[in-house]
């Protein structure tokens, strides 16, 4: 699954997208606990579905490009009213595509 994210958005090599980590995850669940939701078989996850809940104030600025995708998570702040969401990231392996499983994450 992380390769395919690599593959995909190659956010090791921009440093203005989400590059997701345990701080980041933990910033994230810290907004709201839904903001990230997986499916997994026997060998491990096969589906994510990562959200951003924000500030309508700070969605406004990320829609006209004042301010990156991380820039939106960390600025960001916890126990705010979250009147905004941004869908991140909706990543499924190949094998696992056209099964619904992403609907049934979101």
């Amino acid at each position: 699954m992380m390769q395919l994210i690599d593959q995909v958005f190659a956010v090791k090599n921009d440093p203005e997208q989400l590059d997701v980590d345990e701080q980041v995850m933990q910033h994230l669940l810290r907004l709201h606990p839904a903001t990230f939701a997986e499916y997994s078989d026997e060998n491990g996850p096969v589906a994510w579905v990562l959200v951003i809940p924000t500030t309508l104030a700070l969605m406004q600025r990320f829609i006209r490009s004042e301010i990156n995708e991380k820039q939106l998570v960390d600025h960001t702040p916890a126990g705010e009213p979250l009147e905004a969401l941004y869908l991140c990231s909706a990543t499924v392996l190949e094998e696992y595509r056209r099964q619904g499983l992403t609907r049934r994450l979101a």
